[in-house]
């Protein structure tokens, strides 16, 4: 159904996404693919989430969307 989820990270680290085995729905594999936003095109998401440590072009918003080509 979507959802937002804050990965907030204290040292620099990777995100991996192996694609093995193959993503498929009709095997019961859901995938998604998200669009990252800058953290200022959203502001501070409505005074939810504050950031204000000089840092803010650091961090990026997430948001699910679908693959334009595969």
């Amino acid at each position: 159904m979507g959802g937002v989820c804050i990965i907030l990270l204290v040292t620099p680290c990777a995100v991996l996404d192996i694609l093995t085995p193959s993503y498929r729905e009709d095997a019961g594999r859901k995938y998604t693919y998200y669009r990252n936003y800058p953290y200022t095109a959203f502001g501070n998401y409505m005074n939810r989430i504050k950031i204000d440590d000089g840092k803010e072009e650091e961090y990026a918003w997430l948001a699910e969307t679908e693959p334009d080509n595969l």
